[in-house]
């Protein structure tokens, strides 16, 4: 409590005694403070150090994203033209195929028939040759598809 106006305030050893202890405990609550003023100060620099860290990194995921953004959009205007363009001939090949599959499963068997005729008139042997044979001739025989 302060003293009535106009009277000089005495201080004695018990009133040092306590504003000393609080004046301490103050500056020990500043200093305090400070120190955790200082700290978080710390982490806000770090914060925006990671910040700028990963904003470089999300800056080169976007271009990698542009970049596989284009090479997909060029696949899909190649698969398109493909479609367009091939795919009806592809077709048309596998009928192809088919057609010359007949064709070569005939002719295999032929050509067995051929080497058969061969061994009952010319006493033609496909895997050796006898002496005084007149034919010669190389052993093959097509594979089956």
């Amino acid at each position: 409590m302060p003293p009535p106006a106009g009277e000089e305030c005495q201080l004695n050893a018990k009133t040092f005694h306590k504003m000393k202890m609080t004046t301490s405990g103050l500056q020990g609550v500043v200093e305090n403070l400070n120190n955790s003023l200082k700290v978080l100060d710390a982490e806000i620099a770090a914060d925006a150090a990671g910040k700028h860290e990963y904003g470089k990194v999300i800056k080169a995921l976007e271009i990698r994203r542009a970049e596989l953004q284009a090479r997909h959009d060029d696949n899909a205007a190649w698969s398109a033209m493909y479609d367009r363009d091939i795919g009806p001939f592809q077709s048309k090949n596998e009928k192809n195929v088919e057609g010359i599959k007949v064709y070569y499963d005939r002719a295999r068997e032929f050509h067995g028939r051929g080497i058969k005729m061969l061994e009952a008139e010319f006493a033609y042997h496909p895997l050796f040759k006898h002496p005084g044979d007149t034919f010669n001739a190389v052993p093959f025989a097509p594979k089956k598809l």
